[in-house]
């Protein structure tokens, strides 16, 4: 430590010279800037690591008994440093945080304490000045304010409703309550909920704890475990459809992101509303079709046994054999588009009642049922074992099955057919997962994303309702069907159990 005695004077006895240098000992190790001037400014004492510093960011070598100000060769540094010196001498304690240095050398920034040193009469006579150099604080300091500016932006402007809230909970621990900490821009176009920061909800929407139960025990469960969830849910009182995703950043705290699915959802009941009529069109017309087909199919046959005795000449009745055969073909297949088109029109329906169906019996029915096309052409079947049971209608598994079977005997050309049906590892219980392949031609890769549409037949296809059926009934339980090919043409799907107590409409998760 360089110094020249400058301070307040001993009133009663002088220091030691052994505590003289020890005091100037610690002031050398401190490691930080550390030195002090005169009421003119002028160095009367400094540590090395100050002397270091102003080589730094000045290039000057100072030296005691010359300004301070002097080697301050920025004049913002110069100025900024004799208002704070001259704070300190009128007997201010003075802490300032700034920039010093040149640009081309070192600009760093410090915080910088100024003492008053008095003498013994309470004369400031000079002033101590600690220095710290908080350069990587403040660096870290403007990237959080810029980064906070950033994701507030990022915040305000989301397109999701945003909110932050406190649950609060009743002596059991039950979800009673929660507060608005902050909010979006969005949470109030998507809501119309203004000004709620610092309202508890019961108080923003009144009546929402009976009408929306199920948003108290999420958001409490979310905010006590920290698991997140997400839902969608209707809240009447604002007349809106929201899909949420919740999740705890702290106990007893939940953030909900959302958005407003309201259009989607009346788009989706408005479509539900448009199939159940079309599905009841399509009942309705086939069970009126049947009647009339019923009546041409017994004339066609009276006809035919009219005529059968009957003495023609050979060109009529040749004529007549043809006529009698095109109307009983006819009629024939108005009654196979009939019976697929019921078939098509119920699929959609949830089963009045369920039971636990063997699906490996159900199986070898279908194929003991289709054993006459099976053995004309010559097919291979392999049934998998542990085909398993599934909870459902049993003639829905039936037809499922049976549509997916027919069709893959149907459509398969190889010289040596096969056609699989087998199980697939299920992935959650309640699941069921199957696969009806074959080693045809495999299905026209065009064809891939139209072979579920109603009446969208192949080169040679029926009615154009099989797969359709299939797809619907698949989906009445909850599951998935899709098709591919691997060898042949490959139908995999999903049923879900639909136990009998969710027959009233309400489809398994």
């Amino acid at each position: 430590m360089v110094s020249t005695g400058g301070g307040r004077k001993a009133s009663a006895s002088v220091p030691s010279v052994e505590l003289c240098e020890t005091l100037m000992g610690v002031i050398e190790s401190a490691g930080v800037p550390i030195f002090s001037v005169d009421a003119d400014y002028r160095y009367t004492s400094f540590n090395a690591a100050h002397a270091a510093v102003m080589k730094a960011l000045y290039g000057a070598e100072i030296e005691l008994g010359r300004s301070v100000l002097e080697y301050q060769t920025v004049e913002e540094d110069r100025q900024e440093a004799r208002r704070n010196l001259d704070r300190a001498l009128a007997g201010e304690r003075v802490v300032e945080e700034a920039y010093s240095g040149e640009e081309d050398l070192s600009r760093l920034y410090f915080e910088v304490l100024h003492n008053p040193i008095e003498d013994g009469s309470e004369k400031v006579i000079g002033v101590a000045v600690f220095a710290m150099d908080i350069t990587d604080r403040k660096r870290a300091r403007i990237a959080l304010e810029r980064s906070e500016v950033k994701y507030r932006a990022l915040f305000e402007n989301m397109l999701e409703g945003f909110a932050l809230c406190r649950m609060y909970y009743d002596d059991d621990g039950r979800p009673l309550d929660w507060e608005y900490l902050e909010t979006n821009k969005a949470f109030e176009s998507l809501t119309g909920l203004k000004d709620v920061v610092g309202k508890r909800v019961t108080e923003v929407i009144p009546g929402i704890k009976e009408t929306n139960p199920e948003l108290f025990e999420t958001y409490g469960a979310v905010a006590s475990t920290g698991e997140p969830r997400w839902f969608e849910v209707r809240v009447e009182q604002l007349s809106v459809d929201l899909y949420i995703k919740v999740f705890s950043p702290a106990r007893d705290h939940f953030v909900a992101e959302f958005e407003n699915i309201t259009e989607r959802k009346r788009a989706e009941r408005d479509l539900h509303q448009i199939n159940t009529e079309l599905d009841a069109f399509a009942h309705t017309v086939s069970h009126d079709l049947r009647s009339p087909l019923s009546s041409i199919d017994l004339a066609g046959g009276l006809l035919a046994g009219m005529l059968e005795g009957a003495s023609l000449p050979p060109e009529l009745r040749m004529d007549v054999d043809n006529a009698v055969a095109i109307i009983d073909r006819n009629v024939k297949r108005s009654e196979k588009l009939v019976n697929d088109l019921l078939a098509l029109a119920e699929a959609g329906q949830v089963p009045p009642e369920t039971q636990v169906v063997d699906v490996g019996s159900t199986v070898a029915q279908v194929v003991e049922e289709k054993q006459e096309l099976i053995g004309q052409k010559g097919i291979s079947v392999s049934i998998g074992a542990g085909l398993g049971e599934v909870v459902a209608y049993p003639t829905h598994v039936y037809q499922v099955f049976a549509n997916l079977i027919d069709n893959a005997i149907r459509y398969n050309d190889n010289p040596e057919p096969v056609v699989e049906v087998s199980a697939l590892p299920a992935e959650r219980p309640g699941e069921h997962r199957f696969l009806v392949r074959d080693n045809g031609p495999g299905i026209p890769a065009e064809a891939l994303d139209k072979v579920f549409i109603p009446f969208f037949k192949g080169k040679q296809g029926d009615t154009g309702l099989g797969l359709s059926t299939v797809e619907k009934i698949v989906k009445v339980y909850g599951g998935e069907i899709g098709a591919y090919n691997d060898g042949g043409a490959c139908f995999e799907f999903t049923l879900k159990d639909l136990p009998s107590g969710q027959a009233s409409g309400v489809l398994p998760d």
